[in-house]
């Protein structure tokens, strides 16, 4: 394997922090810079009408993101349109071939009698272990955030890095998180790690989060598990066309891979393509464990529920791994990273302090 860039194929390499500054634009040269040394590779043949109703909704709902665009356009040299295509069109494209994937991701929250603790495994390609980053994005006039990046990687291609975030929590102590849904049907719309962009950078609770969820289209089906600094906390089912608000009962709530509204599983196709997969399973894992524990769930038993190899919550596949657990104290705002570091367990505390 040729050298690459050691802070991507860090191997045993200390866990970093990449920090973004500046406007949309300026954000875009950065990051364009870093995939012109990677040399990313963008498909050439573009979908023109794909393209332009792509770019009709960015402009209306997210014009920011189109700024970025440009910025890694000039950055890289590469025309616009180009860009453009491959970041907010050729996904869609991706879904219209429906290739399948092996997906697997648990995020739960409960109140507790003092706080909301919300607990989350992101599962993925074992190469992701290796590429993911730690980002901090300090736009101008937005709320200043931290994310978990998987740098967009699904296949072992080492030219096809992107900073795509699928955790993010703001200064304002929100978050949002996302996992897969078993959804063939796509439309266009705002690409849903645009979307956690979009909400982090623009919403300080739940109720403004909703409000986005009204007005935006989403590209395709995701789950959206949302949690505010007042201990509120929700999720948000989506397929193509419509999304249903999911309340906690009982004080608690769990999100694996499955709708859980009675009108969206009828879309659901879980069962039908993958069988074998777990996610029914891993619901009940964490219903357990939270029937265990009661009220008094800490930030360390958050990380004893998910990362015990004796579940089928933390995966340790040859296809499949769990990349890294997020521990989460809303309230008092304490929010702790682990991930696997020369096959032992580290963690991070994450700080949203500039």
């Amino acid at each position: 394997m040729k050298k690459r860039n050691k802070r991507h194929w860090r191997g045993g390499k200390k866990m970093k922090t990449i920090k973004f500054n500046g406007t949309h634009y300026e954000i875009g040269l950065k990051q364009g810079k870093f995939y012109k040394k990677e040399k990313l590779k963008l498909r050439k043949k573009i979908d023109k009408k794909l393209l332009d109703k792509q770019i009709e909704i960015y402009k209306k709902f997210y014009p920011e993101h189109l700024e970025k665009l440009k910025g890694i356009s000039d950055a890289m040299k590469e025309p616009l349109e180009k860009v453009q295509f491959n970041f907010i069109a050729f996904p869609l494209q991706q879904l219209k071939r429906k290739i399948k994937r092996e997906n697997g991701c648990t995020i739960f929250g409960i109140k507790t009698n003092e706080t909301t603790i919300v607990g989350r495994n992101y599962d993925w390609v074992p190469i992701t272990q290796r590429i993911f980053e730690i980002n901090t994005i300090n736009l101008h006039g937005k709320i200043y955030f931290i994310a978990v990046s998987d740098m967009g990687i699904w296949k072992n291609k080492k030219d096809s890095f992107i900073y795509d975030i699928v955790d993010a929590i703001n200064k304002e102590g929100l978050y949002i998180g996302l996992t897969f849904a078993y959804d063939n049907h796509y439309n266009y719309g705002v690409w849903p790690t645009d979307m956690i962009s979009l909400i982090a950078e623009n919403c300080k609770n739940i109720k403004e989060v909703k409000e986005k969820f009204k007005k935006i289209p989403l590209a395709c089906p995701k789950n959206f598990f949302i949690a505010d600094k007042k201990g509120e906390f929700c999720i948000i089912e989506h397929t193509s066309k419509k999304f249903k608000v999911i309340k906690p009962k009982d004080n608690f709530l769990i999100q694996t891979n499955n709708y859980l509204d009675k009108e969206l599983s009828k879309e659901d196709v879980v069962l039908k393509e993958k069988p074998e997969n777990d996610t029914y399973i891993r619901y009940y894992e964490i219903l357990q464990a939270i029937n265990h524990y009661k009220k008094k769930l800490t930030l360390n038993k958050v990380k004893k529920i998910l990362d015990n190899p004796k579940t089928h919550l933390f995966e340790k596949q040859k296809l499949m791994k769990t990349i890294w657990t997020l521990a989460l104290d809303m309230k008092n705002k304490k929010y702790r990273l682990y991930y696997n570091l020369q096959n032992k367990i580290k963690h991070k505390n994450l700080s949203l302090e500039f």
